[in-house]
């Protein structure tokens, strides 16, 4: 039944005004703030999202906490590509502002146990929907687009392979509405931390991502990534030749 309520979101919300669609997003958000206020800690019930405790708790319900999550994220994708355009501004904000919300609002783990899955999960399905959010309406939240890029950034530096993906995903539809100062802040970043980050391969995946949504924007910048890109190339073929070599010894 969750699924047909779901699915059928596509056509209900071309028929409503923008106040019971924007009534609809608001009950959606509160269930993403709910994952991130239940997020605390790994382990336990009590540290699983509240849709998560709910689930865990029903054993009448067969829809796993997981599950929920993804129809949430489901139900707002839908809503985002379907709401007509003279609803979309107000709304395409309001949910950007929310979603942004639910990513720094994450309670903070104990010490040394670092991010728990309600928190990677909760981050995922944020930048997920922002991702559909940016391709629809990406150039009518100018005044979002430097909070969403610093978000993007932070996210780049995550302990988990899934939710840098995820951001650098939504960089994509992101970079094609940037104007020219957050770009090249965006830019300078990015080849910066190719040479500092401890993870160089993320941000090298980023500057193809840059390179294909972005296109001639980041001819300017060639003459200082592709020196990077080479002293990157080499010492990954060094590291390679000398794991090579000690397993042969």
């Amino acid at each position: 039944m969750i699924w047909v309520w779901v699915c059928s979101l596509a056509q209900l919300v071309q028929k409503f005004e923008a106040k019971h669609i924007e009534s609809i997003v608001d009950r959606l958000s509160q269930k993403v703030a709910e994952t991130a206020g239940g997020a605390a800690g790994s382990g336990g019930a009590a540290g699983k999202p509240a849709m998560i405790r709910q689930a865990s708790s029903d054993n009448k319900d067969a829809t796993t906490g997981e599950a929920k999550a993804d129809i949430i994220t489901d139900a707002l994708k839908i809503i985002v590509t379907s709401v007509n355009d003279e609803n979309c501004k107000n709304i395409a904000s309001k949910l950007v502002k929310s979603l942004l919300v639910s990513l720094t609002q994450k309670k903070k783990p104990a010490a040394g146990s670092g991010s728990s899955e309600a928190d990677v999960d909760l981050e995922m399905m944020c930048v997920e929907v922002m991702t559909s959010v940016l391709t629809r309406f990406g150039s009518a939240l100018a005044a979002d687009h430097e909070n969403i890029l610093t978000a993007l950034l932070k996210m780049l530096e995550h302990p988990r392979e899934g939710p840098r993906k995820q951001a650098n995903l939504a960089l994509a539809p992101l970079v094609m509405v940037l104007n020219n100062q957050l770009f090249e802040q965006l830019m300078s970043l990015v080849i910066t931390q190719i040479e500092k980050s401890k993870k160089p391969e993320v941000y090298i995946q980023t500057v193809g991502i840059i390179s294909r949504a972005a296109g001639v924007r980041v001819g300017a910048y060639l003459p200082q990534i592709i020196p990077k890109l080479s002293q990157y190339c080499k010492l990954d073929s060094k590291k390679s030749a000398d794991e090579n070599a000690s397993t042969s010894e």
